[in-house]
């Protein structure tokens, strides 16, 4: 009866309940466990739960209910506030790899400088002039992230180019030896 009577209740009536009453994990928890059920119900609307995010900001609408898997901006119950930071603190990370081509061609990869607010396009043509070569930006096709290819081996002199360049920390900064991720600040650079 109760998500009957919620239903009836209109998005806005709903979202100021919810917020006045502070019931909005409560609310998060029954949706969650309806969803599992196979039930809808108005607390699975998205203006309601983005109106209720007691955060407000980074989501939004976008990141209401049925996310693809994910809480809800960043809500979680359990352990899934964990898990977010780790996330986000592994994608505020430069990776630099080398892939060969051609048994003698090098490509130097960079990936994760949008974690850092960097303009890709304009970091690609730096790339370029810095190391006389030709750079590009390949946007992320299917979930994947952006990346810029820089024509070479670029891999020993790029880390400082870009802490210098960006003021981007070393330790913040990756460089792939053998397969394995090493920190530019070891290596050097």
């Amino acid at each position: 009866e109760e998500e009957a009577a919620a239903a009836e209740v209109s998005s806005d009536e709903l979202a100021a309940l919810m917020a006045k009453l502070g019931l909005s994990g409560e609310l998060d928890d029954h949706a969650k466990r309806s969803q599992k059920a196979g039930k809808k119900t108005a607390a699975d609307a998205p203006p309601p739960a983005a109106a209720a995010s007691p955060g407000g900001g980074g989501g939004g609408e976008a990141g209401g209910a049925g996310g693809g898997g994910e809480a809800p901006g960043g809500e979680g119950g359990g352990g899934g506030g964990k898990a977010g930071k780790k996330a986000k603190a592994a994608s505020r990370a430069v990776v630099i790899e080398v892939n060969t081509r051609n048994k003698r061609k090098h490509i130097t990869v960079v990936k994760g400088l949008e974690g850092f607010e960097v303009d890709l396009a304009a970091a690609a043509k730096a790339f370029g002039k810095k190391f006389a070569c030709g750079s590009a930006l390949q946007r992320g096709k299917g979930g994947q992230q952006d990346q810029i290819e820089i024509q070479g081996d670029a891999a020993d002199a790029l880390p400082a180019f870009i802490a210098s360049k960006h003021k981007i920390a070393l330790s913040d900064i990756f460089v792939v030896v053998d397969g394995k991720k090493v920190p530019a600040s070891e290596l050097g650079a």
